[in-house]
């Protein structure tokens, strides 16, 4: 049965998953395909920027500064006493009793890792703060590093994330042809093509542009059937038609 959804909730991107989480996801994973089963941060990015000449100072510092960012991101969150936050060391990793300050202290060392350093660490930090800042509300901030990164990208899997975060962050400042004009570079590949054609036709929707949305929802409902998008495919256009 395909899932319904009430028009106030139809009207608000789809976030399956926040960028930030999968950013990093993509990033450890391809830290993995490299290092096989290596568990430890250090290991796995070191893993990841081989080629950055890692015994290198610079190397070294863009590295330790990655690592602490993605320890930062990953720090859960605990019920700590003010007092308790006096006594950690300062090259510890900092807790946090609200996830809005673990997101503002990660997207500081998100930029301190974006600042120089060597190969792609930078660069990857940039990605991994746009969506950081996506998800604390900084679109403006998020936009700026999503365009950044995009300038630079080369694999497909980071830059199509980029890509959607960029439309999103544009969607959320209302800039919907800005918005539109990115979710139409998506891949259309497998699944890619069901997903760019959804997020087109969402897109449409909200500028009213009704039979257009309409018909590439048609279009993900007959090609994609069931799949995940095609169920919210048809909730929207059940919604479109109502009006």
């Amino acid at each position: 049965m395909a899932t319904k959804y009430t028009r106030k909730q139809l009207k608000q991107p789809d976030e399956f998953i926040t960028f930030s989480m999968r950013a990093m996801a993509l990033v450890k994973d391809h830290a993995r395909q490299v290092a096989v089963m290596a568990g430890v941060a250090a290991v796995l990015i070191a893993a990841i920027w081989a080629w950055t000449y890692y015994a290198d100072a610079k190397g070294e510092e863009s590295t330790t500064k990655m690592t602490r960012a993605m320890d930062i991101y990953d720090q859960p969150i605990v019920e700590i006493e003010a007092a308790d936050l006096k006594d950690e060391k300062p090259d510890a990793i900092p807790r946090f009793k609200d996830v809005g300050a673990k997101l503002k202290a990660a997207t500081e060392a998100f930029g301190e890792a974006a600042k120089g350093g060597a190969g792609d660490i930078p660069h990857i930090a940039l990605l991994l703060r746009a969506g950081v800042n996506f998800d604390r509300g900084q679109y403006a901030e998020a936009i700026t590093d999503y365009q950044a990164f995009l300038n630079k990208a080369d694999d497909p899997r980071l830059k199509e994330l980029a890509t959607e975060g960029l439309a999103y962050s544009f969607e959320a400042t209302k800039a919907l042809d800005k918005a539109l004009e990115q979710f139409r570079k998506l891949s259309r590949e497998g699944d890619g093509k069901l997903k760019a054609q959804y997020q087109e036709a969402r897109i449409l929707s909200l500028q009213g542009k009704k039979k257009e949305a309409v018909e590439l929802l048609n279009k993900v409902i007959a090609d994609g059937a069931g799949s995940p998008y095609a169920e919210q495919a048809s909730s929207r256009l059940a919604l479109l038609e109502a009006k």
